[in-house]
């Protein structure tokens, strides 16, 4: 059974505006690897609040007009990501991103950047 956070990996990668097909088959454990790896490396381009003048408040989330939901689900399928194929390359990203979020009272501060109505 897929993980909710596959699932989303996926569709945010749907959702990337580039015109390019994967292949991919099914039956090929290499295969699902290689296309893994090619939509994590296609998430992890639009990721740029790990740079150096970064705002400590930014690092871990996206640009606007992204939330922090989205954010949330781009780290979860890269920890999914790690899980199903051992590719840590990307957990430094990851790490950082998630421990970016933590309050000083170790409690996950992704109220930093809320984008909804609902809050």
């Amino acid at each position: 059974m897929r993980s909710l956070s596959t699932i989303v990996l996926a569709a945010t990668a749907a959702g990337l505006h580039f015109a390019s097909a994967l292949e991919l088959n099914v039956n090929s454990t290499g295969s699902i690897r290689n296309a893994a790896a090619t939509l994590a490396f296609g998430l992890t381009s639009w990721y740029h609040n790990n740079q150096s003048s970064t705002a400590a408040t930014a690092v871990g989330t996206f640009p606007a007009p992204y939330y922090w939901w989205e954010a949330g689900a781009v780290w979860g399928g890269l920890v999914d990501y790690w899980a199903y194929t051992n590719d840590s390359s990307y957990n430094p990203t990851v790490t950082q991103a998630l421990l970016a979020q933590v309050g000083p009272d170790n409690n996950v501060g992704l109220l930093k950047n809320y984008g909804g109505k609902d809050e």
